[in-house]
């Protein structure tokens, strides 16, 4: 059995980002092999059209919700496997790719949502009955996990509806299916934040069953998902600051290992590598493997983190050079990395600060680079590589 509430997903977070895309593909096929099963499960279980997948399935294509819900019932499951697959694009930006597998994926998926979603007292969309993997709260002096929309799940279909529609742009095709999804997502359910500056788990503010609870789904609109981005939505960015700060810094592994990439939005290298330290002091035995539990999502979420302080990038083929360097590795290189908008980068650094970095990619691709708050633009000449000195920014 594999689980997508977090674990197999972090399993591919350093898929694309560390220059391994070949291994994508076999998770995109699993993800396209559920489809059968999933229709069955979503028309079975909620009367809805589309595809839907829970919290984990098995070579069988095991798709249907099961036991408790707090364990059993992941409304986002399918939705926040379809990252994986919007993300293979992402990075390479196959065109062929887009049409002839991801989007009939990520479309399929998205009329599941169309139809689960229901409005509420507000006139909001929401996604109901809904939980947060496997967490709790109280409620009369009894531990609750079904709410009527989480964060969690309200972010996972803001993120599918929103790269449906820029595939179908793409694609330059369905426009009557992208009308249908712009128009409930403009009436999706919005992140709340409560009386106390903290982002909100659940659909309303309630007490916390476990104040230090290993899962961090509140935070998927900043990542995995670029949903937010923290200097801009700053509101939102620091209400959950906050309540990942509420939550402790003692926790699983891979939990450990989700803060380093989570910092590393936030572009507080000290942070990061904060959670970087404890996870090899705390976390790993003496063959690095992950422990607390053994897992090796931990091992792999780790060196997207460490790849994700080193590089980032977005869907607008915006590049951003050491992000979040903590003082200690004042001096580095990397090469090899990848960006989205199907770039490879070699970064050199020292002194702390840029020394030159190196952008491969097909002549004619173009994008912007920043560093330290410098945006310069570049576009790949004949050579196939564009080199910038640090004293470019």
């Amino acid at each position: 059995m594999f689980c997508y509430n977090i674990n197999l997903n972090m399993n591919y977070w350093c898929a694309e980002n560390t220059n391994l895309s070949e291994c994508h593909v076999p998770l995109v096929e699993f993800i396209d092999s559920l489809r059968e099963s999933g229709r069955e499960s979503a028309k079975a279980y909620f009367g809805c059209d589309g595809w839907f997948t829970s919290k984990k399935s098995d070579i069988w294509g095991f798709t249907m919700p099961y036991g408790e819900s707090v364990y059993g019932l992941s409304v986002g499951g399918s939705g926040w496997l379809c990252e994986d697959v919007w993300e293979y694009y992402n990075f390479n930006r196959d065109e062929d790719y887009l049409r002839d597998k991801a989007y009939p994926i990520m479309r399929e998926a998205a009329e599941f949502y169309l139809d689960y979603l229901t409005e509420n007292d507000e006139g909001y969309l929401v996604a109901s009955p809904s939980s947060s993997p496997e967490n709790s709260f109280m409620y009369n002096g009894k531990k609750v996990n079904i709410c009527g929309g989480t964060e969690y799940d309200h972010r996972i279909i803001q993120e599918l509806f929103e790269n449906c529609i820029k595939a179908a742009e793409i694609l330059g095709d369905d426009d009557e299916f992208k009308g249908r999804i712009q128009e409930a997502l403009s009436k999706l359910a919005p992140s709340k934040i409560g009386s106390n500056g903290e982002l909100l788990e659940w659909d309303a503010e309630y007490t916390k069953a476990e104040k230090n609870h290993r899962h961090l789904s509140f935070i998927y609109g900043i990542h995995p998902a670029q949903v937010y981005d923290t200097r801009e939505d700053t509101e939102i960015a620091e209400a959950a600051k906050k309540t990942l700060l509420s939550r402790g810094s003692n926790s699983t592994a891979w939990s450990t290992a989700w803060r380093i990439p989570i910092w590393a939005r936030y572009f507080d290298g000290e942070n990061a590598y904060n959670n970087v330290k404890t996870f090899l002091k705390t976390n790993v035995n003496e063959n690095l493997f992950c422990v607390k539990p053994f897992q090796v999502d931990g091992n792999l979420g780790f060196t997207a983190g460490i790849a994700e302080m080193i590089l980032q990038s977005n869907y607008d083929k915006e590049i951003i050079l050491l992000p979040a360097i903590p003082d200690a590795w004042d001096e580095g290189y990397v090469t090899g990395l990848r960006a989205r908008g199907d770039f490879t980068v070699d970064i050199q650094w020292g002194g702390g600060k840029l020394l030159d970095a190196v952008i491969y990619g097909d002549a004619g691709n173009s994008g912007t680079v920043e560093y330290d708050g410098n945006v310069i633009e570049f576009t790949i000449p004949e050579s196939g590589k564009c080199v910038l000195s640090g004293e470019s920014f």
